[in-house]
């Protein structure tokens, strides 16, 4: 039967804490944008152009929807390495 050294416990451990806060992260991401209001929508900063808010669950994050769907504003795909 195969034991574990020091060096593995320690690499589990490290493994475990990024795995929770990645979790952590994408959590906080949807949170965020499922308490995000309409007004938190604006097409430009100052304008009163507004889009639709809802949740992208993947990139994480919330999405702003313009005029029926024409324009959509999603959270980077960047928010995908914090998945992987």
């Amino acid at each position: 039967m195969l034991g574990m050294d020091d060096f593995d416990r320690a690499l589990v451990r490290v493994m475990l804490v990024l795995s929770l806060a990645s979790i952590a992260f994408v959590t906080l991401w949807l949170v965020l944008a499922s308490h995000a209001t309409d007004a938190s929508c604006d097409l430009f900063a100052g304008t009163d152009v507004r889009g639709q808010s809802s949740v992208s669950v993947f990139p994480p994050g919330q999405r702003c929807t313009y005029g029926g769907g024409m324009f959509v504003h999603s959270p980077s795909y960047l928010r995908l390495v914090v998945l992987a």
